[in-house]
């Protein structure tokens, strides 16, 4: 599924690469982290966007290959912190109602 079949919102990307950490704001929000093509790899949410960004960056099960390849691309909307999680369990919903799944890092979680 592609990011902007997903949510309209995601308007704000930034490559997923350690030298974009500043591009990304410090305040709540949902991102997803998607391949070059825009295919959603992973749907998350965060009170700090960037400190969730870095935190990515250092984890290499979200660094790693996927079935759908890398993460190439960062796109986040700001959020209310009192509706974040609300906002990424439709995400999520949207999501696996469309592909009868969960995206591919969401799965490979503990």
């Amino acid at each position: 599924m592609r990011v902007s079949v997903l949510d309209s919102r995601f308007t704000r990307r930034t490559r997923f690469a350690r030298w974009a950490e500043l591009d990304v704001v410090e305040t709540a929000g949902c991102y997803v982290l998607a391949n070059v093509y825009d295919e959603v790899l992973y749907v998350g949410l965060s009170a700090d966007l960037r400190r969730r960004f870095v935190q990515h960056l250092d984890d290499r099960g979200k660094t790693g290959s996927t079935s759908k390849g890398l993460a190439h691309w960062f796109y986040y909307f700001e959020v209310p912190t009192s509706e974040l999680k609300r906002t990424e369990d439709a995400l999520l919903s949207r999501y696996k109602f469309q592909t009868t799944q969960l995206s591919p890092l969401n799965r490979a979680g503990p």
